[in-house]
């Protein structure tokens, strides 16, 4: 996690999702990060970058136990205390694809939260092709209307920007 060797126990969830429960000073637990397995990490860092995330820890070709591995830890200003944590396996070499039906189990989307959506969409734009944008409006949620953009990432993971002020984000 972001560059620090860290007492960590897993487990898994009922859908067998791994959930990985790092040490911290506190009494509550909080988020820390989500990993993101990549095809290729160049591009992958590249696209999020893109989004705001910076990477703040890299590894090429790190040894895990019997996998070779490498991988960024990226954060933003926003959340710093947050990361993505994207790891790319060399050894063994990764199968497979991300999950794109909304009903498969495991992680589908992930939201980001944008004070101006549209604003968001022309900067991204403005950097080169997207794919397959789609504008959602959701007029009925209980705080109020939402606009949200939804994305690919490199490898097909759909990635959420939700268009709501930060201060409504933090209630």
């Amino acid at each position: 996690m972001r560059g620090r060797a860290t007492a960590a126990a897993r487990t898994a969830d009922l859908d067998g999702v791994p959930i990985e429960l790092t040490e911290r000073a506190g009494e509550a637990p909080v988020f820390s990060h989500l990993r993101i397995n990549v095809t290729d990490l160049d591009a992958s860092v590249a696209w999020y970058e893109r989004l705001g995330f910076t990477a703040k820890a890299t590894a090429r070709s790190a040894e895990a136990g019997d996998a070779v591995l490498s991988y960024a830890s990226m954060v933003t200003d926003g959340d710093p205390s947050f990361s993505l944590e994207l790891t790319q396996w060399e050894d063994p070499k990764p199968t497979g694809l991300a999950s794109a039906p909304a009903y498969h189990r495991g992680l589908y989307r992930i939201a980001l939260g944008v004070d101006d959506v549209n604003a968001a969409y022309e900067t991204l734009a403005a950097d080169g092709p997207l794919t397959a944008p789609e504008f959602v409006e959701l007029p009925g949620t209980r705080l109020g209307g939402v606009t949200v953009l939804f994305l690919r990432d490199p490898d097909g993971v759909v990635v959420e920007l939700v268009g709501r002020p930060r201060s409504h984000m933090r209630r």
